[in-house]
């Protein structure tokens, strides 16, 4: 999908930093509540071992 963006905006710094802000945007509203709320849901003592 950025791919595909990139290869539109390419020519365009205007356009890509406008599609950038958009895309944090969507970071903060839809990824970011629900990282946390998985996160709440882990049982408490359980660690990320990653």
């Amino acid at each position: 999908m950025l791919a595909i963006l990139y290869d539109r905006i390419r020519g365009d710094e205007k356009l890509l930093f406008e599609a950038a802000g958009r895309l944090g945007l969507v970071w903060k509203k839809v990824y970011l509540p629900q990282l946390r709320m998985d996160l709440e849901e882990r049982p408490a003592g359980l660690e990320d071992v990653t």
